[in-house]
């Protein structure tokens, strides 16, 4: 069994909010949480009900504005409209296959399931519930592989999060910096640490990569390179929704994601026919982040 989740970015000056749980409008038992997010706060998180052969997820207008008004009555002057949500995170997550209530209970627990069982020798399966569980279900996953073909594991251990910035060029000192924007380089030091060298150092060796994708957010398209290069970045929408915060830009539009295939398209050789495809595809995943409110916040652009 399956249920829908979903968590909204909205504006920044929304009371930071910790685990408050109530009772909602249609009666079911609910815990909230608001914790800033870039320059936006996100507010979480609903579920709800679906069916098991969903392998999609989509969330209405409707659905945004009952979870808003069961949370404004925490809010009080920092009430949120529709028009406050820039875009909604969204997708599925495993639900206990016993329950039979009226109300969403969701695993507790990855799982790591052997299909052998089933008769398919060599396939393991990954249920995964929480981001922060994720290294224990795949350190128990890589257990499974490595005794099914007799090699021996141990289990890292993890001090600290390791650099990959490069050494730095010859002539070049290790904290030369091109020419940027302060806000720019505020950004570089916050998403990468240390291994911001290794951005800078390509934008070094190509000044084009200096350049802001959008002007209202501090991401240049050193950024993008690096994503494709070093970061496992294979599509564009990798690039805008999970390696930059790009997505949150108001002025992300189609020409700004031709730039970034463009950057992406001389790295990973793609045709002209893919780069096309990878810009619907990025796209259609804006308009899934942005859909559910998007004629509210039209409307008071307008």
């Amino acid at each position: 069994m399956a249920a829908r989740a979903f968590a909204a970015a909205a504006r920044p000056d929304v009371p930071r909010l910790a685990r408050r749980r109530s009772t909602t409008s249609g009666g079911r038992p609910q815990t909230y949480f608001i914790v800033p997010w870039h320059s936006y706060s996100l507010v979480g998180t609903r579920h709800l009900r679906c069916d098991h052969s969903v392998r999609s997820v989509s969330i209405s207008r409707e659905e945004v504005l009952e979870f808003l008004a069961d949370l404004n009555g925490f809010l009080g002057e920092h009430r949120l409209a529709g028009s406050d949500v820039v875009g909604v995170f969204a997708g599925l997550l495993p639900e206990e296959a016993d329950n039979v209530g009226p109300e969403v209970a969701l695993q507790r627990a990855s799982r790591v399931i052997d299909h052998s069982a089933e008769g398919v020798s060599g396939l393991l399966s990954i249920v995964g519930v929480k981001w922060t569980t994720a290294r224990a279900a795949a350190e128990r996953a890589v257990g499974l592989v490595c005794k099914q073909l007799s090699k021996s594991t141990r289990s890292p251990t993890v001090r600290g999060i390791p650099s990959i910035a490069p050494a730095p060029a010859a002539g070049h000192d290790a904290w030369e910096r091109p020419d940027l924007d302060p806000r720019v380089l505020i950004q570089l030091e916050e998403s990468y640490g240390p291994a911001r060298d290794s951005v800078l150092a390509l934008m070094r060796e190509d000044a084009t990569l200096t350049a802001r994708v959008v002007p209202d957010l501090p991401v240049v398209m050193g950024q993008v390179l690096q994503a494709a290069r070093a970061e496992m970045a294979m599509r564009l929408s990798d690039v805008i929704r999970r390696r930059t915060p790009l997505y949150l830009s108001a002025a992300l539009d189609r020409s700004a994601l031709s730039a970034c295939a463009g950057v992406m398209a001389r790295e990973l050789r793609w045709s002209r026919r893919e780069i096309g495809a990878q810009i619907e595809e990025a796209e259609a995943d804006l308009e899934m982040f942005r859909g559910p409110l998007a004629a509210d916040l039209r409307h008071v652009a307008a």
